[in-house]
């Protein structure tokens, strides 16, 4: 009797929180959604000089075809999140896991062939309160990365010798809290965010403790818009990618350390419907930024450095105005970017950066059908820390459409579209400072795509 009075009691006790959990007011809104992705090959070009460039900003580079340049990738990932609102409290949370498969050659012998497996996931909590005097939230999160990275010799597209077999790793666990206070016509607003950073390969790691602060206030007075400032500052660790680039061998680059970096904003927006817009200026002060370079006699191996301090300001701006189906966008932004040079005659530009960007888009909505013609214009970048090459100003142009057809809780949307409609010479990215002047990688002509997604 005891023994079957326990069982009922715990039963009843289970069922009530099963109840209370998932199909009671604490079950909330659940997604989950997963990705698998595979390119069985994807050559590579290679970067071309700009006589190069010039004769024929098509061609491949010699020594990519050589060593039979190009890569192979295998993805999957899966996330699950929650979201929960119950009062004046608002909760969520969320977990994830990703897996890698990757490998490819470069247009080198030694160490000229690479592959890593990475398992990347992590998870996190945030809730945020409404109080009568504002709003207050904490949350924290994790987040784990491990790579096993092989390197082999590339004997003209064939795996050769190994050449290194490391495990890296890294992990950031992390606390953080915000607060914003409502002032008469002010609203004034912080966060802190406190990280545990751990990097390591093999037996050997190093930890970081940032600190990352963020404080905002703003005007609500005026009608159909707002004016706000808002000062942060952030931290930066390289990526292991970027750390397994280590030009005294085996494991990490011990040279290479984080960046941190303070910004500063100052701008307004609109609060109005259908016409919303926004101009701002910007500061960027960064400390350690670091940038690519190449070793003489190491062959075209690109590796890392902390350049110093660097320093950008700037301008953007947005403006967007819908009337019946169509909306038409605008965004703009101007910079004027410096870093310590390399050496004292070098120039303190920073590459790989334009100075100018404009962008318009023009779209219509009807049916489930959507239309658009997007349109961008950037100033030429500098290829260089050492020189005052730049690249030309770029312009390109696409078009797409979309159809979205649901039922019940379905959707399917069909999309496609035409990339650099005019067929014009674009570069797909600059190599900063690259290897022999190779700074130009060209980016593909007109491209036609067309794809299928689904939402339950």
């Amino acid at each position: 009797m005891i023994s079957s009075a326990l069982n009922n009691s715990s039963y009843q006790s289970q069922s009530a929180l099963y109840k209370r959990l998932w199909r009671g007011t604490l079950q909330g809104k659940w997604r989950w959604t997963g990705l698998y992705f595979k390119s069985p090959e994807a050559q590579d070009p290679g970067g071309l000089t700009l006589q190069e460039w010039l004769e024929s900003p098509s061609q491949a580079r010699k020594a990519n075809v050589d060593f039979d340049v190009d890569e192979q990738v295998t993805h999957a990932q899966s996330a699950l999140n929650w979201q929960l609102d119950k009062g004046n409290t608002q909760s969520n949370a969320y977990a994830y896991i990703s897996y890698r498969d990757f490998s490819a050659t470069l247009p080198y012998k030694t160490g000229g062939a690479t592959a890593f497996t990475r398992w990347y996931g992590g998870g996190g909590y945030q809730t945020t309160t409404t109080k009568r005097w504002g709003l207050l939230g904490w949350g924290a999160s994790y987040q784990s990365q491990k790579d096993q990275r092989q390197r082999f010799d590339n004997l003209n597209g064939t795996v050769g010798s190994a050449w290194s077999d490391q495990k890296e790793l890294y992990t950031e666990s992390a606390l953080f809290t915000h607060f914003s206070k409502i002032l008469g016509a002010f609203t004034g607003s912080g966060s802190v965010r406190i990280s545990r950073v751990s990097i390591g390969v093999d037996a050997s790691s190093t930890e970081y403790f940032p600190v990352s602060p963020s404080l905002s206030i703003q005007w609500n007075k005026p009608k159909d818009w707002m004016m706000y400032s808002l000062w942060g500052s952030s931290f930066e660790t390289p990526t292991l990618n970027e750390l397994s680039q280590n030009p005294y061998g085996s494991g990490f680059n011990p040279d290479l350390t984080p960046s941190t970096y303070r910004s500063w904003d100052i701008g307004a927006k609109s609060t109005r419907l259908g016409q919303p817009w926004s101009i701002a200026l910007f500061g960027i002060w960064g400390n350690n930024e670091w940038a690519p370079y190449t070793i003489s006699g190491l062959g075209e191996r690109v590796f890392f450095r902390n350049q110093g301090v660097s320093k950008r300001l700037g301008a953007e701006f947005h403006w967007e105005k819908t009337w019946e189906k169509w909306t038409w966008s605008h965004s703009g932004q101007w910079q004027k970017t410096v870093i310590d040079p390399v050496e004292k005659a070098s120039p303190n530009h920073l590459p790989g950066v334009p100075a100018h960007q404009y962008w318009m888009a023009l779209s219509r909505q009807e049916g489930g059908w959507s239309l658009s013609w997007e349109h961008l214009w950037a100033g030429g970048v500098f290829v260089s820390n050492t020189t005052y090459q730049q690249t030309k100003a770029s312009y390109q142009s696409h078009v797409g459409f979309s159809k979205t057809s649901t039922w019940g809780n379905h959707s399917l949307r069909l999309h496609g579209g035409i990339n650099n409609l005019w067929n014009a010479s674009l570069l797909d990215q600059v190599r900063i400072n690259a290897f022999g002047g190779r700074y130009f990688d060209p980016a593909p002509g007109r491209t036609f795509f067309m794809g299928l997604n689904y939402r339950r």
